[in-house]
């Protein structure tokens, strides 16, 4: 038995297109979560989810558990990792409905609503990703360059830790907010979101 759904996706002429994708029900350890992303059908190894929980889902969607980045916990360097972009391209980036592997979906707590989720999947765990690799402690002056997408999330979760925040960014408009944070002369790390290389002379006390 398949289940039928409607996708959006891509392309590479004519904008935005909607399909239909056809995909086997869920088995194993795989989920069939419907729009709004409740699931709706779990496979028999599913044990961490059930019918009817809020889940969401981020940039990586599997990976082989195998190699050795996976075994020493980088799994998003697996070089074997099915991603957003680069597999999976029957399932779209919108869709009624999806089939994924239990162990990259993660439930929404109740009361947290998906589009306040949704952000935490990929530009959430990107930045918390950095946050625990490098062992930031509440007791640590951090600075964060840019308050964009993952700028504005680094430096909540950093603030909410009790670390110490300096903003810098090059937009006008964000001077009043970076300026609060603007106080502390000295970092213990330098976390960079913006989309490209920064005049690192700017950040350092000598020339690199």
């Amino acid at each position: 038995m398949s289940v039928e759904f409607t996708v959006y996706k891509g392309s590479a002429s004519e904008g935005i297109v909607q399909a239909t994708t056809n995909h086997p029900l869920p088995k194993g350890n795989q989920v069939l979560p419907r729009g709004r992303r409740h699931r709706e059908q779990i496979g028999e190894s599913v044990t961490d989810l059930k019918v009817g929980d809020v889940v969401g889902w981020g940039y990586i969607h599997d990976v082989c558990g195998k190699c050795e980045e996976c075994l020493h916990g980088d799994d998003q360097y697996c070089r074997n990792k099915e991603q957003y972009g680069d597999s999976n391209h029957h399932q779209g980036s919108f869709g009624s409905r999806a089939i994924w592997n239990a162990d990259w979906l993660y439930k929404v707590p109740a009361g947290l609503k998906p589009e306040h989720a949704a952000p935490l999947m990929c530009g959430g765990a990107t930045v918390f990703g950095v946050i625990e690799t490098y062992n930031i402690r509440p007791t640590d002056r951090v600075g964060v360059v840019g308050i964009g997408g993952l700028g504005h999330l680094a430096i909540q979760f950093l603030a909410k830790m009790g670390a110490t925040v300096v903003v810098f960014s090059s937009t006008e408009s964000k001077r009043e907010e970076a300026l609060k944070k603007l106080d502390v002369p000295e970092l213990d790390h330098l976390i960079v979101t913006a989309s490209f290389l920064p005049n690192w002379q700017l950040y350092v006390a000598r020339p690199c």
